[in-house]
């Protein structure tokens, strides 16, 4: 079923064609209704609606003559006018509508408010970044795992912020899945409607990846990366997100992130390198997960030279990465994806038991 549209009511095409243009700008598509009583059928389910002058008049006298009946009063109502009228606040008031948009001037932000009408309720989601100490450290594996494993109860996004790892749709199976990469969001700026970026990925085992492309890689732009991961708010539960640790680009990452997983290799090189990780990193936010190769030195030796506690230990299994370069999926299993289902749980995000 598809989701209700912004309604907009008004008979003035010049009115509409402006709409639809600051409409197709936010990425969203307009219902056009010439007057309340075409209007009717859609009133209540439409996420916003935009009255113009005219018909807000309508509706203000309506109300007044039912004493305020309460049929026609809703929230996410706006009045456009085409100059600066202190009319347009009074009937607005009347109508009980949050703004007067004034064109021209009023463009852009009617351009976000669409965008916002047209995804509906946010879904406020939680923002998860994890980043490896060392190249090799598993991040990768580990992010597509969380990602698969929250995807059993959640709407889950999972972007990948390496340009140079080859894209994690590889990792997920979905290499041949159409559906955006980077390179197809290179001129997108401003607000990205959640709802438009979803349907413009590709979708594997229930997770919408935004992966980086093996041809023509471009420079991922900083503002473009915060329009995407503010939509993935909006319109995800879980937004998972594969960034190297020397990024340029943790910027834009980490002030966005509620939760920042480091993952350690259990090894004195690698955890060497985690100190000047965590040395370049603007607070204490974050959690170490270690990985546990046979061998290695014991977690608390690593949390005592990292003078961090350890949030889990993962019993690192060499055969999931070694299937996905086989090109079958990572899905975590035994030991392992309960170690992840601790850590969705450490972060936050309830995930199925794994027995």
């Amino acid at each position: 079923m598809a989701a209700p549209r912004p309604l907009l009511v008004t008979s003035d095409t010049s009115l509409t064609d402006d709409l639809l243009r600051l409409a197709a700008a936010a990425g969203v598509e307009l219902h056009v209704a010439p007057d309340a009583e075409a209007a009717a059928r859609m009133w209540r389910a439409a996420p916003l609606i935009v009255l113009d002058m005219p018909n807000a008049l309508v509706l203000s006298r309506d109300l007044a003559r039912r004493d305020g009946a309460q049929r026609d009063r809703r929230d996410g109502i706006l009045v456009v006018s085409r100059d600066d009228d202190p009319e347009a606040w009074r009937v607005a008031v009347q109508v009980g509508a949050e703004h007067v948009a004034c064109l021209p001037e009023a463009e852009r932000w009617l351009i976000g408010r669409l965008a916002e009408g047209g995804e509906g309720p946010s879904r406020n989601g939680r923002v998860v970044m994890v980043t490896g100490a060392v190249g090799g450290a598993g991040a990768s594996t580990l992010a597509v795992s969380l990602a698969l494993l929250a995807a059993k109860q959640h709407r889950v996004l999972l972007v990948d912020v390496d340009p140079c790892g080859g894209g994690l749709d590889l990792l997920l199976g979905a290499e041949n899945l159409g559906g955006a990469r980077w390179p197809d969001l290179t001129q997108a700026h401003g607000r990205i409607n959640a709802g438009a970026l979803a349907s413009a990925l590709p979708c594997s085992n229930g997770v919408f990846l935004l992966s980086a492309a093996r041809e023509h890689q471009p420079h991922i732009d900083a503002d473009v990366l915060g329009a995407v991961l503010d939509a993935g708010v909006r319109g995800f539960d879980l937004v998972m997100i594969d960034v190297p640790a020397r990024s340029a680009l943790l910027p834009s990452v980490m002030p966005r992130s509620h939760d920042r997983l480091l993952v350690v290799p259990n090894h004195t090189r690698a955890v060497i390198a985690a100190t000047h990780v965590i040395g370049t990193w603007p607070d204490d936010h974050f959690q170490i997960l270690i990985r546990a190769d046979g061998g290695g030195l014991a977690d608390n030796v690593v949390a005592h030279a990292l003078g961090q506690s350890v949030t889990a230990s993962l019993p690192w299994q060499r055969t999931l990465a070694n299937r996905a370069d086989d090109g079958v999926i990572p899905i975590a299993r035994d030991h392992f994806a309960r170690a992840c289902s601790a850590v969705l749980d450490a972060v936050g995000v309830s995930a199925a038991r794994v027995a």
